[in-house]
């Protein structure tokens, strides 16, 4: 019965969030708005982890299903990119290496800004 109301509080913030999509005056799918609502319930506590933790370790787990549509839709759509293989091949390439240089960028400054801060509370000097 736990699993149903989890499922109930997660329909409810994505239906929440596709209503606020439809009265904004700019397009914002309304999945993100849920998502961003989401996350501004669980920072406040309005809603608790522990309300919503069987359902999220459930989709986290089979995340993979969620990507059946999309690979049968470029599967089914196969012929209209067929003579541009090489060129999005390579566009995806070019832009994985730029996340994976992004987010490992990123990582890097929030390391060093730790250190820093963690450097400030001890009394010594930041390099």
């Amino acid at each position: 019965m736990a699993i149903l109301l989890q499922i109930g509080i997660v329909f409810c913030v994505c239906l929440a969030g596709e209503a606020i999509s439809l009265f904004l005056p700019f397009p914002l799918p309304g999945s993100v708005i849920s998502m961003a609502l989401l996350f501004a319930l669980l920072m406040t506590k309005v809603l608790k982890t522990e309300q919503i933790k069987q359902k999220a370790e459930f989709l986290s787990r089979n995340m993979g299903i969620c990507f059946i549509p999309a690979g049968v839709g470029i599967i089914s759509s196969f012929s209209d990119v067929e003579g541009f293989i090489m060129p999005l091949i390579a566009v995806v390439i070019i832009t994985t290496m730029i996340t994976f240089m992004a987010v490992s960028g990123s990582v890097w400054g929030v390391i060093k800004l730790q250190e820093a801060i963690l450097k400030k509370k001890k009394g010594e000097k930041c390099e």
